[in-house]
């Protein structure tokens, strides 16, 4: 019996051109195997996988694989960029002049949001991060620089005294946290969400930050604002 494969939403997102450069045929057939090759990489890990169980799993022949994807290393490449692009397109998506709390708070939204939606394209990037092509990992490495240098202006902004290096740091380290989180294997309830969201808060040393700024926002005058000593106590405790 076939193994029962998750779909990914919005795969159909997908460039119509792959990394081979190559036009798609049937766009459906080239995500189901995207989506196969991703759970088996992340189920049996990328070099125990071969082309003919994918197929297998798509219920397709080896030769139509090889009609969409050049080889098991594009599979592999094409879910590590495309989740990357996930992340990226969400984050731009998000209002330009947003006061700066609330850029902060959309990434980590974000961020949690494609851990949560997308697990196993998050887990297979993640743990075969090295088995990338030179391309592939040069996306997602820069990728991940970049939004590490777009949230350290706002996560100074959130926590005045703060340097760029330490910033970036805690979000490397947040990235590191939240990339880990798919490999749980229990149910990704909200709540399961929510103690993710919490977990990144706290890691980027914001959660006694958030819960003024919202204790704040729930106020009678409404003024949404951090108390004056709550930062230089923020800044003690890390």
């Amino acid at each position: 019996m076939s193994e029962a494969v998750p779909v990914a939403p919005e795969l159909t997102r997908l460039p119509e051109f792959g990394l081979g450069g190559r036009r798609k045929r049937r766009p459906e057939r080239h995500d189901e195997i995207l989506v196969a090759g991703v759970h088996l990489f992340t189920e049996r890990g990328y070099h125990a996988t071969s082309i003919e169980e994918i197929a297998n799993v798509v219920r397709i022949s080896p030769t139509t694989v090889y009609r969409h994807f050049r080889n098991k290393q594009e599979i592999l490449d094409t879910a590590a960029v495309w989740v990357s692009d996930q992340l990226w397109d969400r984050l731009h998506a998000m209002a330009s002049d947003l006061p700066a709390d609330e850029q902060l708070l959309g990434y980590v939204d974000n961020l949690v949001g494609v851990a949560c939606d997308l697990p196993e394209f998050v887990v297979l990037a993640t743990r075969e991060y090295h088995a990338l092509s030179p391309h592939a990992r040069a996306v997602w490495s820069s990728r991940r620089h970049q939004l590490a240098e777009q949230w350290s202006a706002a996560l100074q902004s959130a926590i005045p005294g703060l340097n760029r290096a330490d910033a970036e740091l805690r979000i490397h380290l947040g990235i590191s946290l939240i990339c880990s989180l798919p490999t749980y294997r229990g149910p990704r309830s909200t709540v399961a969400r929510d103690v993710a969201r919490s977990a990144l808060l706290g890691a980027l040393g914001l959660a006694e930050w958030v819960e003024e700024r919202e204790r704040r926002q729930g106020a009678p005058d409404g003024s949404g604002r951090v108390a004056a000593d709550s930062e230089p106590r923020l800044l003690q405790r890390l």
